[in-house]
């Protein structure tokens, strides 16, 4: 029978439980988990901000209760997980080494999931893109499972991109090392200092109606090309990183296959063992108090209506 449900909060919890049991092992959920990490999440902008857990209602004992979840040695713990303990343990206490676990959860839900919410939201909204992608998930050949597969679905992936690139606010950051000239491509120079920190917003480029045509606009096939993927460019030159929803050069995100690889899977899996539909909704608009530290999650839940076919 069809079932009604607010679309982000569903894909939190599913979500949650899924990293959750991939990094830490089967059964590692605990009852009220996925509200605990509701609590941090919705937090983090102020605690990134400077302000202290202490004064954020809920904050301390939700991140108490997530620490002793993840607290325990599991031998179906993941690679990355064990790793990390055999790194982590013969240096620090068993505090500093959940700190550095939780942080690990933090960053493998925080953005996956609006990553997903956004994609998904916008191929209900497109028939023409949610046809599209649902024809090219009927006729590829292999296990969804394996990332060799998920590499034959180029308007999926290209879907997520698209996703990415209206609903990713990251910053890049660089501390300036020694004093040097910084030379723009539109003859602009400026004298920069050691000590000074510059910092590029992607987040302009993603928006540029010369680099994007409709830059406002969902077109689920922007980054697939004819002849490979395609080119964009400024002032007649080639914008060789015209999507940069990881950030770019080392410090881009070692996440963003696992991210990526999770946004198709999870909506892979929705779209053809489910039949859903949005129901009649105010469209929400990006929560810009998480601007700067990644995806932007909705201002707003969507209701849908669901079933399996």
């Amino acid at each position: 029978q069809w079932q009604q449900g607010d679309l982000y909060a569903l894909l939190r919890e599913r979500l949650f439980a899924i990293n959750m049991e991939t990094l830490f092992g089967d059964g590692a959920v605990a009852p009220g988990n996925a509200a605990d990490f509701k609590t941090l999440d919705d937090a983090f902008p102020l605690m990134i901000a400077g302000i202290s857990p202490r004064l954020l209602p809920g904050v301390l004992a939700a991140r108490a209760s997530l620490i002793a979840a993840i607290d325990i040695d599991r031998p179906d713990a993941s690679e990355f997980v064990r790793g990390r303990d055999a790194f982590v343990l013969p240096k620090a206490d068993r505090d500093y080494r959940n700190g550095i676990q939780l942080a690990g959860l933090w960053a493998g839900v925080a953005n996956t999931l609006p990553a997903t919410f956004w994609t998904l939201y916008y191929l209900l909204r497109d028939p023409e893109a949610r046809a599209a992608v649902v024809a090219e998930l009927r006729a590829v050949d292999g296990d969804l499972a394996l990332p060799a597969t998920l590499r034959q679905l180029p308007l999926f992936n290209s879907s997520v991109m698209e996703a990415l690139r209206l609903s990713s606010s990251s910053l890049l950051v660089r501390q300036v090392m020694r004093p040097f000239t910084l030379n723009l491509s539109n003859g602009q120079r400026y004298a920069m200092r050691q000590g000074d920190r510059l910092c590029l917003a992607p987040e302009l480029n993603h928006h540029d109606p010369e680099i994007f045509a409709e830059p406002g606009r969902f077109r689920f096939d922007r980054f697939v090309g004819a002849d490979g993927p395609p080119q964009f460019f400024k002032r007649g030159k080639r914008v060789t990183l015209a999507l940069m929803p990881f950030g770019a050069g080392v410090s881009m995100c070692p996440g963003r296959f696992l991210a990526t690889n999770e946004v198709v899977q999870v909506i892979a899996l929705l779209l053809t063992r489910l039949e859903l539909d949005l129901l009649p909704h105010e469209p929400p608009g990006f929560d810009r108090r998480r601007g700067g530290l990644g995806i932007l999650p909705p201002t707003r839940d969507v209701r849908f209506r669901y079933r399996r076919v």
